[in-house]
């Protein structure tokens, strides 16, 4: 069932952006 995968590997992406995100408002410096 690659469906799983999918809904895996989607919800790691939402949770690395929204980190990425939170990264780049604490630390404006860094690219």
């Amino acid at each position: 069932m690659e469906y799983i995968i999918l809904v895996i590997t989607f919800t790691l992406f939402i949770i690395i952006a929204k980190d990425l995100a939170h990264h780049k408002k604490k630390n404006p410096v860094l690219k």
